[in-house]
């Protein structure tokens, strides 16, 4: 998936989630029917990236990237 964006999307992406390595409850719940139990957050310049934290507290998986709107949801 990471490879069809465009790479300022990339980018953006890998700068966050170089943060999740030291801080991977850094981002808030969110409220997703379709991801239930992910995090999420926005990646410039228009997608979100839904993830989740394993057990052991220190590793996190992208589940999906999905490019749509901003909004004011957690």
């Amino acid at each position: 998936m990471l490879r069809m964006l465009d790479p300022p999307a990339r980018d953006s992406i890998r700068k966050r989630t170089a943060y999740l390595r030291a801080m991977p409850r850094m981002y808030a719940m969110a409220c997703h029917e379709r991801f239930p139990g992910c995090r999420r957050f926005w990646a410039e310049p228009g997608c979100y990236v839904y993830y989740m934290v394993g057990a052991g507290g220190d590793d996190c998986y992208i589940v999906a990237i999905t490019v749509e709107e901003p909004d004011d949801t957690p």
